[in-house]
């Protein structure tokens, strides 16, 4: 038995059964984290597709016409003997077709059933389009995210999707299942909107003046670039990290303004910003490295990918496949990381899928 077979046995969900009604973005990032926490997720996809995507590199796939009568008879037979379905189609698309969520619950009393939607289900855009920087958007994350002035700026399309979403999803599926232990399954739904508005709670929380007063340039907590053109992120909030931040830049604490005035900031910013500009990256980062400040290199993937503190940890591995496939970021006592092989996906016989099903639901 392989390292990596080893760490599946030991995974949490085996034996869980998933259907995944394949959709870009968080349904597929859920699906991918089940499958690595042991579980048995087969994709639903539509005939002729093409090649399981990056995102949904090792977990396989039936072709099924949800329009034709043979195929959807099959995709609510794979419902009643799942453990677990997610699907991320507008509100109301999995009703008409007879594979609602109280209908396949009606069907399977234990099936945990995860609708996810961009705007939910209630509310005014419930039926509308959107996408990651939507959600963001409207939840008001961007504007806490955004530089003063910051018109033009745009995150990576993670934070609803995935932050928001896609771990959501993970949450909503593991949650239903300890409910169903004490009871039967049932719908869980999973907005996007909902999970880009929860990730700004912590600046309710601190806040004490309105989030969008709150000044954002904070010269101890942002990226500086260097002399070779690379940059690095400083955050040193607390005042021992600031003082071993100073003590790197070669500044005594009189020497600069009080940081506790954020009147100050800018310069303080220019300051530091000018010293900074004066050394390359790696040689910051030496400096720091020796003080624990608080002070990292900004890597692009491919330089994460070396740094030794990822590979130490074997976080980025590359697969058989030559795929780049980061492991589940939860690990149990004794197990290594749990990796995927994009080389396992394929295309399986829906009716197989649903003959093994079956059997393993049959008393021993």
């Amino acid at each position: 038995m392989s390292q990596d077979e080893g760490a599946r046995a030991q995974a949490p969900l085996v034996g869980v059964k998933v259907i995944e009604f394949s959709a870009p973005g968080p349904v597929a990032h859920a699906a991918r984290t089940l499958a690595l926490l042991g579980a048995d997720v087969v994709r639903v996809v539509r005939p002729g597709a093409g090649a399981p995507s990056a995102a949904d590199s090792g977990r396989p796939y039936v072709e099924l016409d949800l329009k034709q009568a043979a195929d959807l008879a099959l995709a609510q037979g794979l419902a009643t003997r799942a453990d677990v379905l997610i699907e991320g189609f507008r509100p109301g698309v999995m009703d008409r077709i007879g594979l609602g969520g109280p209908e396949c619950c009606a069907l399977n009393l234990g099936l945990v059933y995860v609708r996810v939607s961009g705007w939910g289900r209630e509310g005014v855009l419930a039926q509308s389009a959107g996408h990651d920087l939507n959600y963001v958007a409207t939840s008001g994350l961007l504007s806490i995210m955004a530089p003063a002035g910051g018109s033009g700026f745009v995150p990576p399309p993670i934070l609803a999707d995935i932050a928001g979403g896609a771990h959501q999803v993970v949450v909503a599926a593991l949650s239903g299942l300890v409910r169903r232990a004490h009871g039967a399954g049932g719908v869980v739904d999973v907005a996007l909107i909902d999970g880009a508005v929860a990730l700004t709670a912590p600046f309710w929380a601190r806040r004490e003046r309105p989030v969008d007063q709150q000044p954002l340039e904070r010269p101890f907590y942002r990226t500086y670039p260097t002399a070779d053109g690379s940059d690095i992120a400083v955050a040193c909030i607390e005042d021992k990290f600031y003082a071993r931040f100073l003590e790197g830049l070669g500044l005594a604490g009189e020497d600069v303004p009080d940081r506790r005035d954020s009147a100050n900031w800018p310069r303080l910013t220019a300051l530091f910003g000018e010293i900074i500009a004066g050394r390359s990256r790696a040689e910051w980062i030496t400096v720091f490295g020796a003080l624990d400040a608080c002070v990292s290199p900004v890597l692009s993937p491919e330089e994460a990918r070396r740094d030794p503190h990822l590979v130490g940890r074997g976080l980025l591995p590359t697969t058989l496949s030559g795929r780049v496939e980061p492991p589940l970021p939860i690990r149990y006592d004794g197990a290594p990381p749990t990796g995927v092989d994009s080389a396992a996906a394929r295309a399986l016989d829906p009716g197989a899928v649903l003959s093994a099903w079956s059997h393993e639901q049959d008393p021993a």
